[in-house]
């Protein structure tokens, strides 16, 4: 007997399974849906429930953060008139510094401003007189050549040279500096209602300085 010939079907091509695999149409998954870890239930987005607790977390967040705005905002007006006062007694040093003549700072505590006043002026070129004494042209507020303090903030005590005048309720007090860089000795406290700083400037080096707690500082001296 001749053996049986097998009869074998066409090959498929080498790339066949291939082609067959990339077209074949990949299956989506399906999204699982959100279940709430309030009401257990399953849903596709955030309920009620959720959003109303964040925003109660958001109210209780802000709530807490008003007193530190509120406190930041109140004590805005006296570290102003603090950093004016300072600024000016530091351009007025200068002033006198280098340019060589006696300059004052002109202060009304009553109108609660103050600024760069007149001095004793070198002549100017060509003969010209300078300035008269205690006569200065006027700058706009907030230059650093003159400032006008809050309402909320009064000088509550302003003494020059420990003479014991209370130059708080005067009509005008005057500070003078120096070319040699010296000045009169001064002593202010600014109080805005709650709190109190003090600025005093130093006789030998005419440099404004802060002082945070005066009262219970300059006790002690």
């Amino acid at each position: 007997m001749s053996p049986k010939s097998k009869v074998q079907g066409p090959k498929p091509a080498a790339g066949a399974p291939w082609r067959q695999l990339r077209a074949a149409p990949t299956e989506r998954v399906p999204r699982a849906p959100h279940r709430s870890p309030v009401t257990h239930y399953a849903s596709l987005g955030f309920t009620l429930i959720e959003i109303m607790i964040v925003v109660a977390i958001m109210g209780i967040v802000m709530t807490m953060s008003v007193p530190i705005v509120y406190k930041t905002l109140r004590k805005a007006p006296l570290r102003k008139a603090v950093s004016d006062v300072v600024e000016i007694c530091s351009h007025a040093r200068a002033r006198a510094i280098m340019q060589g003549v006696m300059t004052e700072v002109d202060i009304y505590p009553k109108e609660n401003r103050l600024g760069l006043g007149g001095g004793a002026s070198s002549p100017r070129p060509g003969g010209e007189a300078g300035a008269a004494p205690g006569i200065s042209a006027p700058t706009a507020s907030g230059s650093g050549l003159s400032a006008q303090l809050s309402d909320r903030v009064i000088i509550e005590t302003l003494d020059i040279n420990m003479s014991g005048i209370e130059y708080n309720d005067a009509e005008i007090a005057r500070i003078h500096f120096y070319p040699n860089g010296i000045s009169d000795e001064m002593r202010m406290i600014l109080f805005d209602g709650r709190d109190r700083v003090g600025i005093e400037l130093e006789i030998t080096t005419g440099l404004a300085s802060v002082v945070p707690d005066p009262l219970r500082e300059w006790t002690r001296r």
